[in-house]
């Protein structure tokens, strides 16, 4: 069990990480926006437990990633 989160922090530190990369995959500024929100809902929503703050930046990525990927299936 990894220690807890703080979601401010978590905002703070990562937010242009998850909009560069969601901004690179749709090349939109409102939808990486939208997706950046998304990813972190998700975060808040969720009860993961996150060894490190490594597993805890790949969660996101991945998220983000995933996020783009479902907005591109949307009619």
């Amino acid at each position: 069990m990894g220690k807890p989160i703080v979601i401010s922090d978590v905002i703070e530190r990562y937010r242009d990480t998850v909009f560069r990369l969601a901004f690179t995959y749709l090349r939109n500024q409102a939808d990486a926006d939208d997706v950046t929100q998304d990813v972190f809902v998700k975060l808040i929503r969720s009860s993961h437990d996150f060894e490190s703050d490594e597993h805890l930046r790949r969660w996101l990525i991945r998220v983000t990633i995933n996020e783009c990927k479902s907005l591109f299936r949307k009619p």
